[in-house]
């Protein structure tokens, strides 16, 4: 082959088979009916090989993601995490893709045609845009059964609020099934699945169901809303769970966070081995990472994401502080009134506490 249908090949490669090198006639096989290139068998060997060669690669060349490639002399740039909510979106709003997780998730064979989502658009988003929740809702339906609603997102890190958050939205799903004058019976259950990179429970497991139950008389409230967490930094804990079913499941559902976890090339590629929808959710990966607008757009979120996480810390710092600062002054109030009470003179006050005549006065006021 010539050297740059050589490049062109190993390029391709890298894109269409995400980094699986194939031998040559294996890939030009491959290439020839991802791109529509329409050469049989019994063409190419009607053909001379330096034809092929040059056909495929002004083919290939014109194709985007190995233009984009190409653009970058050879070196990709760095994959985006799927811990980026934005990069989470595009990747799950695939119903392929999405199905095969949830496949993974319950344990049951889910169809592509039995989820519904109900939000796969994004809107438009402009770097240094507000960036609002960048969650997936989704009715799944299985054999003609309705299973439940879902709100599934993805999140960085953890603060306090977010368990009255999750609630909430959860809550809201499972209400905003039926309007206010529709039978109850149309209700289905809510879940709410939340995938953290931070840790939210203080235990070792990375798997947790919540529901509706009496602990007492060991009793479940009937199916209605159940809030799930899944903790990407205890995901080698998942072995564990009480809710995997077989070594089919763990395995398949431990795939799906390694991949969620990943930083690097060489992590998402040890996590998508053997798993078709993996693979293509890397494809997504790959192209939103080599598109500069999808790239700034993700980057924009990320750094949005870090400044109200830092926003909220440096609120409740200076709202601690504030606290321990009045809990001073009621302090020092509450003994003023106990040691005017015993009759102690203001000066051994004022000696004892370094507060001001004005200060005591006031207070025994």
């Amino acid at each position: 082959m010539t050297k740059k249908c050589s490049k062109v090949l190993t390029e391709a490669c890298k894109c269409v088979y995400k980094g699986k090198h194939r031998e040559w006639k294996g890939i030009i096989r491959f290439t020839a009916q991802f791109l529509s290139f329409g050469v049989s068998k019994v063409e190419r060997k009607k053909q001379p090989e330096n034809h092929i060669d040059e056909t495929l690669t002004a083919t290939l060349e014109n194709h985007k993601d190995i233009k984009n490639i190409l653009a970058t002399n050879g070196s990709e740039k760095p994959l985006l995490a799927m811990t980026n909510d934005y990069v989470f979106k595009k990747v799950m709003v695939n119903v392929t893709i999405l199905a095969s997780f949830l496949s993974a998730y319950f344990g049951i064979d889910i169809k592509p045609e039995d989820v519904n989502i109900l939000n796969p658009n994004i809107g438009p988003i402009k770097p240094g845009d507000k960036i609002g929740i960048l969650d997936i809702k989704l009715k799944l339906t299985i054999n003609s059964q309705e299973f439940g609603q879902f709100d599934i997102e993805m999140h960085l890190a953890y603060h306090k609020n977010l368990w009255k958050r999750f609630q909430y939205y959860v809550a809201k799903v499972y209400v905003e099934e039926i309007k206010s004058s529709e039978d109850y019976f149309k209700l289905i259950p809510a879940y709410g699945i939340i995938i953290l990179e931070d840790n939210i429970i203080p235990d070792k497991q990375c798997h947790h169901r919540f529901r509706l139950y009496d602990e007492k008389n060991q009793c479940s409230y009937h199916d209605s809303i159940e809030i799930h967490f899944l903790e990407l930094s205890k995901k080698n804990s998942l072995c564990d769970s009480k809710y995997i079913k077989n070594s089919k499941q763990l395995k398949e559902l431990q795939q799906w966070l390694n991949f969620f976890a990943s930083k690097s090339e060489a992590e998402y590629m040890e996590a998508v081995q053997g798993n078709t929808q993996l693979e293509n959710a890397l494809g997504i990966i790959r192209q939103i990472s080599m598109d500069d607008n999808e790239r700034e757009i993700a980057e924009s979120v990320a750094k949005a994401r870090g400044e109200e996480l830092a926003q909220y810390h440096a609120g409740y710092d200076d709202g601690k502080q504030e606290g321990i600062d009045l809990g001073k002054e009621e302090g020092k109030q509450e003994l003023v009134k106990i040691m005017l009470q015993k009759n102690v003179p203001i000066e051994t006050i004022i000696s004892f506490t370094d507060l001001s005549r004005e200060y005591i006065l006031s207070v025994k006021k």
